[in-house]
């Protein structure tokens, strides 16, 4: 629908001035999405509360108003901005940061949807506690149960799912309700796990606005070394190693795999000595390796690099955990400053990941020559991120990009594994949820999205299982 002032007007009467925005200049930042194109909002609604998120939907469903729910807006599938239409609206999570509370002995956090990863582990540290995600990026708590955030340590600690043990989420039905899953208890049967059906749905079911976690003891070491295997059939043996290795309370919490060229676009964002090889030499493929744990964690990583498999390691550098993780978080911005990226997020058994990056490897050589393949991520869970940076910036037409994208997701599913291993689904890669999902499973899908949200109120309206519901 084309939105009018007046029902604007009545939203910002209902919830004060700071709550709706509608000037250009402060509706930019939430129309562009940290990868992908921008778009355009009818306007920004910021509750502060969960009875502000009701009045919200209540409004919402009373005027037909479709809003794309939005945290930080860190997400790289474009599901956190609107379209270009004008019409729909962004609710912003951004203000629910009121009322987190922490249960040290409980191992527990309530956290308001809007509460950052940052600021929560701001809450934990006094206690000697973490939520054991690692990312790049600063999303919200609401956010990251939303899209169901992996990150680096998924081996170690899981994704958001496994550490999420309840949810309060408003509906976007008639009276706006309000479900209450909010439990912080770990064994609980007297019910069906309903919170889990709202963890990774991106906001398309309802707005998350506290998220009860699962924290852990913070470790007090954490210790890193950048290793360059010898082969990649040695990359298997030595996460196998290290996963059985490590001893001296220490435990391998991370195990990312970089390319030459990620590794390169990484360190171009820090100063020249963040490079640990001599000479400056960039490997084909480097590993960063972490344990974490207690005092003897130095030691433990000492002895087990010492007993990998015979002629599995060219070389090993020690590099504080600090620098190392800064080279790693820096690769996105890195290839981004190379040229435009076409981005795919994917996974595949662990035993076959590697196979499936060299396949890659020499698809795009083949057929799509002049683009550059920058594969880095999570080895130690089976996924990478197959980065491709487009020559010249992209936009002159030399490279079919849907060619592109079409040839790397034939690819995955031959090796059985997901287009989306962590980033959720939104306009990026709506078509290939179309092409790779079962028909029941799109059924299956869309019923639950209109039983939830019957008059399609939620959601970027490239979403594929989005509907246009039943109006007034």
């Amino acid at each position: 629908m084309i939105l009018g002032m007046a029902p604007v007007d009545d939203l910002r009467a209902a919830l004060g001035d700071a709550a709706v925005l509608t000037g250009a200049d402060d509706l930019d930042r939430y129309e562009r999405p940290a990868r992908g194109a921008a778009g355009r909002a009818a306007f920004v609604v910021r509750p502060a509360s969960t009875d502000e998120v009701r009045s919200v939907l209540r409004w919402a469903w009373e005027h037909n108003v479709r809003l794309v729910p939005q945290g930080a807006n860190s997400g790289l599938v474009g599901a956190s901005v609107p379209d270009s239409s004008g019409t729909v609206g962004v609710l912003s999570t951004e203000r629910l940061t009121s009322g987190l509370v922490v249960d040290p002995a409980g191992r527990t956090a309530v956290v308001p949807a809007g509460v950052r990863l940052s600021a929560l582990e701001d809450a934990l540290a006094p206690h000697g506690l973490t939520f054991p995600i690692d990312l790049g990026a600063d999303p919200t708590i609401g956010g990251m149960a939303a899209t169901n955030t992996g990150g680096s340590r998924v081996l170690a600690y899981g994704d958001v799912r496994r550490r999420v043990l309840g949810v309060e989420v408003v509906l976007a039905d008639a009276d706006a309700t309000v479900l209450d899953l909010l439990t912080t208890l770990r064994k609980d049967n007297s019910r069906m796990a309903l919170h889990q059906l709202f963890v990774g749905s991106g906001g398309s079911l309802g707005i998350i606005t506290k998220v009860a976690v699962d924290v852990v003891v913070r470790p007090t070491h954490q210790v890193t070394w950048w290793v360059v295997p010898a082969s990649d059939a040695a990359v298997l043996d030595l996460l196998d190693h290290f996963e059985r290795a490590a001893d001296g309370g220490a435990r391998l919490t991370a195990f990312e795999l970089l390319s030459g060229p990620a590794l390169a676009a990484g360190l171009s964002r820090l100063d020249a000595g963040a490079n640990p090889f001599a000479g400056g030499a960039v490997p084909d493929t480097v590993l960063l390796v972490e344990l974490s744990g207690g005092e003897g964690t130095d030691d433990a990583f000492v002895v087990a690099l010492e007993r990998a498999p015979s002629g599995s390691v060219a070389d090993a550098r020690a590099v504080p955990a600090a620098r190392s993780w800064a080279v790693r978080h820096a690769v996105t911005e890195g290839l981004r400053a190379r040229g435009e990226v076409v981005g795919f997020d994917v996974s595949a058994p662990r035993s076959t990941v590697l196979v499936l990056r060299d396949e890659a490897r020499r698809m795009v050589t083949e057929q799509f020559p002049g683009v550059e393949l920058c594969e880095f991520g999570h080895m130690g869970d089976g996924s990478l991120h197959l980065n491709v940076v487009l020559p010249g910036g992209g936009g002159g037409g030399a490279i079919d990009v849907a060619a592109l994208r079409a040839a790397m997701y034939a690819l995955v599913a031959r090796h059985g594994g997901s287009f989306s291993a962590e980033h959720g689904i939104g306009p990026s890669n709506a078509a290939q949820w179309r092409a790779a999902t079962p028909p029941a499973v799109q059924d299956l899908t869309e019923r639950l999205v209109r039983l939830f949200d019957p008059r399609g109120l939620l959601g970027h309206p490239a979403l594929p299982y989005r509907h246009e519901g039943t109006h007034p």
